[in-house]
């Protein structure tokens, strides 16, 4: 059975391509360059060879393509919020192929593994093959593994502009993550079922002001710490760092502000004075 690939994983191969073919245009019109250069400087007899021009190249053309790697992977290589992929989720399990994580919900109780980025080819194998999560965890042996009995947790909550399902169990705050909003939406509905009766329910609206704030202030230290750099390369990164990071949360969050579903286990103390 052929391996179904996620968006994600899509766009990546075609940001892969770009990068070799840009690498590969980059190095010969160098090498050019670098071949025309040696001659006009009468170097040729040592190093004006096609395999000396490569190498001259090669270390600034792989500098190059890999930043621009990083930037393309950075801006394009994301989940669609609203797509639910097929072969990333079954009735009861999740698998976050972006993050190398599989969450599981096994009767009343949820479980999230790790997966060791050298065994992700062969888990998304494996899941898309029908493996139960207990043997994708024995095939992967994961670091990390948690089991969570949701009749026991003191609260979980969801943001609608987040993967991310934040579960408050004894003295430990687990962040489960899922492949896409749309996934952990799927994944909620779920959840929410095996939530006891008794566990107090909240919906959330945040002000326009109180879901941006926190990316306010840090857009504000950025804009301060720009302007006390004196080196320009450590100014440009800073100013990069805000306009693909915070930038894009701040205009998310004013145009959404956040919404939050929120479950809290009712204190004993409080329903008997009630």
């Amino acid at each position: 059975m052929a391996l179904q690939k996620s968006p994600g994983q899509k766009r990546k191969s075609v940001v892969r391509t770009v990068c070799i073919l840009v690498f590969l245009i980059l190095t010969y019109f160098l090498s050019n360059y670098y071949s025309r250069a040696n001659n006009e400087s009468l170097s040729w007899v040592e190093n004006n060879t096609p395999v000396g021009n490569l190498i001259q190249a090669a270390p600034i053309t792989i500098g190059i393509c890999l930043v621009l790697y990083w930037i393309l992977s950075f801006l394009f290589v994301r989940e669609s919020k609203k797509a639910l992929p097929e072969g990333f989720y079954t009735e009861t399990s999740w698998l976050d192929i972006d993050d190398n994580y599989l969450v599981a919900l096994e009767g009343d109780e949820l479980v999230y593994f790790d997966i060791p980025k050298e065994q992700a080819s062969t888990a998304q194998s494996a899941y898309q093959a029908g493996k139960s999560p207990e043997e994708i965890y024995h095939l992967c042996k994961p670091d990390t593994a948690a089991r969570i009995p949701l009749n026991e947790i003191s609260s979980l909550s969801s943001d609608h502009n987040s993967d991310v399902i934040t579960i408050k169990h004894g003295d430990k705050t687990h962040s489960v993550e899922f492949l896409n909003q749309t996934v952990k939406a799927h994944a909620l509905e779920r959840i929410e079922k095996q939530l006891p009766e008794t566990m107090d329910y909240q919906y959330i609206q945040r002000s326009r002001l109180q879901a941006t704030l926190p990316s306010l202030v840090i857009a504000i230290l950025l804009i301060g710490l720009i302007y006390w750099l004196d080196s320009f390369i450590f100014r440009a990164i800073v100013g990069f760092i805000g306009l693909t990071s915070v930038a894009p949360n701040l205009l998310s969050k004013l145009i959404s502000p956040t919404e939050t579903r929120l479950w809290e286990k009712v204190e004993e103390t409080s329903v008997e004075h009630a």
